[in-house]
């Protein structure tokens, strides 16, 4: 056990120095010590108090020591303390500390909390904002060895949509190719017998490779990008809309190994019926691979998202948004389509998403600062803008350690052995009497 008495002499040495920061706002120690007398007063009466170590742990990471942070906060995790807030500033300190995976086991955990809760919303956008980044660095890597990539490593149930390239010149329409290439892939993604590559990954190797939006996938491009994606079969076409308001879709896909092409059937329908071609084409698609579906697998591609042409323009700018980056907008947007269409379920929730996103991508400054406009009371007050100013460019150039592997970091940790003790190792002891 720690005494009281080295507990006290630590924190004022703290206090005094204020040494070790990483990421901090315009907070000292110093600013804290009330608040820390208090909580250290509340862990002598109770050494098992979880919130105390939480709160401890809280301050210790708004001043820049996520050394300290991590071991009062994985003490009161490791006592059951499993609240937002523990989990939110216990993932940010080991994101701190180069532990990216366990940041990511931790900040998946938003699923299991409140959705009133906003450290839930700060924690939702930090895991996708890492998994983002680990998919930019995992294709960066794949770049890097590409000459040493075998047939054996293309997985020939993966099947990867790219956006559909637009083809006629009224600009109103060049958004709906990403659109019908995402509910592609929604629609894929419940049939049992393939796995898609999720949108972060192709979005990832499209931005390393510097793909433009005319840059389209065909027989002479698709086998590398399968191959960089680890993709048996890559999804492409084109797409424009004729006089008359009509669509037609022209789709394809490729076969990585083989390099072989498979055409299919060209769809044309009223521009308002482009749910009805998108699903005809999905359907043609498993025909073509063989694949027999279930009476729930079809039902469940059958189901059409919204009817409305407007709602679904709205829903494909804010996919190019979000891909740019650009999450107020791509927030916008999304919520401009759900706004048109009320039950365009997808759009209301890829509103939220992109708002968590904007408020917790970036440098880990940037999610520490949202996260003091939660508890405005909680330490000294802030001048957040200028605090934003100061720090302007802190996370430019700023290097990160992904996990192996993006694509599901908590399946695939679990699937190799390992189990979140594991990746969170056994505390140090809590503070408390001799």
């Amino acid at each position: 056990m720690v005494s009281s008495a080295r507990i006290v002499l630590c924190v004022t040495a703290c206090l005094l120095l204020a040494s070790c920061t990483t990421i901090r706002l315009d907070e000292d120690l110093a600013d804290y010590s009330s608040e820390i007398t208090r909580l250290l007063g509340e862990l002598l009466a109770d050494p098992q108090s979880g919130n105390a170590m939480r709160d401890l742990g809280a301050i210790y990471m708004r001043t820049g020591n996520p050394v300290e942070a991590n071991e009062y906060l994985q003490n009161a995790y490791s006592r059951g303390n499993r609240d937002a807030k523990t989990l939110f500033y216990l993932g940010l300190a080991n994101e701190n500390l180069g532990k990216t995976r366990t940041a990511l086991r931790l900040y998946e955990g938003y699923s299991d909390l409140s959705t009133l809760s906003p450290y839930r919303r700060l924690m939702q956008g930090r895991y996708a904002w890492l998994v983002r980044e680990a998919a930019h660095s995992e294709m960066q890597q794949r770049l890097s060895e590409e000459a040493a990539i075998s047939d054996a490593e293309v997985s020939p149930d993966i099947v990867a949509v790219f956006p559909l390239t637009y083809l006629g010149g009224d600009d109103r329409y060049s958004p709906i190719g990403r659109g019908l290439a995402e509910m592609m892939t929604i629609d894929l993604q419940n049939v049992s017998q393939i796995r898609v590559v999720e949108r972060a990954r192709l979005q990832a190797l499209v931005d390393e490779l510097e793909l433009s939006a005319t840059d389209r996938v065909d027989q002479s491009t698709a086998p590398r990008l399968g191959r960089l994606l680890r993709a048996g079969k890559i999804v492409g076409g084109t797409y424009n809309v004729l006089s008359g308001e009509n669509l037609r879709l022209d789709a394809s896909f490729v076969e990585t190994v083989s390099s072989e092409l498979y055409d299919l059937p060209p769809q044309t329908d009223a521009l308002n019926n482009f749910f009805r071609l998108e699903k005809q084409i999905v359907f043609s698609l498993l025909d073509e691979l063989g694949i027999e579906l279930t009476e729930a697998e079809q039902a469940q591609i059958e189901r059409v998202p919204t009817q409305n042409l407007q709602a679904f323009l709205a829903f494909s700018r804010g996919l190019i948004q979000e891909d740019q980056l650009d999450f107020e907008a791509a927030a916008r947007s999304f919520q401009q389509a759900s706004t048109i269409d009320p039950s365009f379920s997808v759009a209301s929730v890829r509103s939220a998403q992109a708002v968590s996103l904007g408020d917790a991508a970036g440098a880990s400054f940037n999610v520490l600062e949202s996260a003091t406009l939660i508890e405005p009371n909680f330490g000294p007050p802030i001048d957040l803008m200028a605090s934003r100013i100061d720090h302007l460019g802190a996370g430019v150039g700023a290097a990160m350690t992904p996990g192996p592997d993006s694509r599901k970091p908590a399946e695939e940790a679990a699937g190799a052995g390992v189990t979140l003790t594991e990746l969170l190792p056994p505390p140090p002891p809590p503070p408390g009497r001799n």
